[in-house]
């Protein structure tokens, strides 16, 4: 009874938050003063409970778009600005566009408005968009694939101010399409304000007995014109009483409890700001951080509770261990997909993603309402929450730092990427298989140099796989990385790519980063090794057979020219 009366308590506030959020508030846009006034709330919620919460400010682009008028020949159809969309009017020849591959090729006058069917994914719509403005067109109509609804976020490009841009849904876009070769007249509106350009986080901190410490994070902006219920107020509200349950308690690890601005606009790898920021604001003691726990998009009346976990395998075992009551899928994550948790994973920092999977048919929607949360559920949700915190919150770091007399080898993140394509460069210069082929047939193939093709996939390696990349530092300089991969059906783990600064040869951080590696695959519960190299690189070769490698087979590589 005591656990019945405590989750509809906790229900009760629940509905609270996200009434206040979502109807009071309402849309909370990146950058705009209800996305502050959301902000400051929040706050005096953490400021009530005890805690002395703080508002830290930071750069971003603002959403002050307030309405929009799209007119042809007399008649008014309903539209939504687009969220970051500059003010402007235009009239011009109305043109179907089709679809992003189709708009490519289509011919339209200066000062045209188009329409645009969008099939591709966000990256690809928005440098179409980028395009089209530059080649002349004056505004944008984009359809949400939806009847009776629009996404205010189909597009979210704030670098876009030539040409003002609406959506709408599917139904007005056939209305519209009556009106292909005539004039039609589209107009955006937008206020500016002292916050343009600014969003925060509000952080409460529950202080540890330990160095250690953990974030818990939940945004509470909502995308452009969407009460943003689901998206994210309920998530706000779970934060808020795990908050309110733990304040008082003691444990090893300091709690921050982050309510993140800005996710909804994500920038152009889709991450949440607030959370980038914090990252970034906490980089000098990321050696001590435990984990991220991200809850976002909670609370759906038909969907399926998930627990996302992404990081090495003691953590990941860790987070399985967690006494939780709701039926949570478990399903690790090592992809990059950016939001809240995209920003630990930038930075290396494994992660906990409380979530509910849904159709999302309200998401980045005005449909986005109250009626749609499941206040019960999300109060469950509290219960695992505050469980996983409290289970975590008594273990140090799961991502090891090595240190040796000259540099430390650690997880690699987002920013070593540069870095690592410098040293691949110039240490991959003698012994590239890339370059000796390009060196045979004496020409760059494809018109890019071999190192450009190298230096692709160690990117896209980073990104989908952080976790399974160090860098070794030295004096803050990066001087060398490793990577490594996992055949899980054959249970044998390899050595990727390696390489060490050419200035900084020969002083044992090669050996050093293969020792941190070999430790990180046993993690993983490999025991089985492998790792090939030429046969020209014999510093490689004579690396791995100290490191206990048996020479086994050696194979040749052909070229033919005509």
């Amino acid at each position: 009874m005591n656990g019945m009366r405590k989750q509809f308590s906790a229900a009760g506030y629940i509905r609270k938050v996200v009434r206040r959020l979502s109807i009071e508030i309402g849309p909370r846009a990146p950058g705009s003063p209800a996305e502050l006034e959301a902000a400051q709330w929040i706050r005096s919620e953490f400021d009530a409970m005890g805690f002395s919460a703080e508002i830290n400010q930071f750069e971003s682009p603002s959403c002050t778009c307030v309405g929009s008028k799209l007119t042809a020949e007399g008649r008014i159809f309903c539209s939504t600005p687009i969220q970051f969309s500059p003010a402007g009017n235009v009239a011009g020849e109305f043109v179907f566009l089709g679809d992003e591959e189709m708009a490519d090729s289509t011919d339209f006058k200066p000062g045209a408005v188009g329409m645009l069917m969008p099939v591709a994914g966000l990256f690809d719509r928005q440098r179409l968009v980028r395009e089209l403005a530059e080649k002349g067109l004056g505004g944008l109509v984009i359809i949400t694939p939806m009847t009776d609804t629009v996404n205010g976020k189909i597009v979210r490009d704030p670098t876009q101010q030539r040409m003002p841009l609406v959506t709408v849904t599917h139904d007005v876009a056939e209305s519209l399409m009556r009106h292909v070769g005539r004039i039609v007249e589209l107009t955006v509106t937008t206020t500016q304000s002292i916050h343009d350009g600014i969003s925060q986080n509000v952080v409460a901190t529950i202080k540890g007995t330990g160095p250690h410490w953990i974030a818990v994070c939940a945004h509470y902006d909502s995308a452009s014109s969407s009460p943003g219920a689901l998206d994210n107020a309920c998530g706000v509200a779970a934060l808020l009483a795990v908050a309110r349950r733990l304040h008082g308690t003691n444990h090893k690890a300091t709690i921050h409890f982050i309510a993140s601005g800005s996710e909804e606009y994500g920038g152009m790898d889709m991450t949440g700001r607030g959370m980038l920021t914090f990252f970034d604001r906490m980089r000098d003691d990321l050696e001590n951080c435990v984990c991220l726990i991200d809850i976002d998009d909670i609370g759906h009346k038909i969907g399926t509770p998930i627990c996302y976990v992404a990081g090495p395998k003691p953590f990941r075992e860790k987070v399985a261990s967690a006494p939780v009551t709701l039926r949570h899928l478990f399903k690790e994550r090592r992809k990059f997909e950016g939001g809240d948790n995209g920003a630990a994973h930038q930075f290396g920092v494994p992660y906990v993603w409380f979530y509910d999977h849904s159709l999302k048919t309200y998401y980045h929607t005005p449909k986005d309402t109250i009626r749609h949360a499941d206040f019960k559920k999300v109060a469950m949700f509290v219960d695992d929450i505050e469980a996983m915190t409290r289970h975590l919150a008594d273990f140090g770091p799961f991502s090891s730092y090595m240190r040796t007399e000259s540099v430390t080898v650690r997880p690699a993140r987002f920013e070593d990427i540069p870095s690592i394509c410098d040293i691949t460069g110039k240490a991959f210069e003698p012994v590239s298989l890339a370059r000796m082929r390009q060196d045979f047939f004496s020409e760059r193939l494809g018109g890019r140099n071999w190192c450009e093709y190298k230096c692709q996939e160690l990117e896209e390696f980073c990104h989908q796989r952080i976790y399974q990349v160090v860098v070794a530092e030295s004096a803050g300089r990066v001087v060398g990385y490793a990577t490594w991969l996992f055949d899980a059906k054959q249970g044998i783990a390899e050595i990727g790519n390696n390489a060490v600064h050419p200035e900084f040869q020969g002083k044992g951080i090669g050996k050093a980063m293969q020792k941190e590696i070999e430790h990180r695959m046993r993690e993983e519960g490999f025991t089985k090794f492998t790792v090939n190299t030429l046969g020209v690189d014999i510093a490689a070769q004579r690396l791995y057979e100290k490191l206990g490698y048996m020479r086994y087979a050696e194979s040749i590589y052909y070229l033919k020219k005509g």
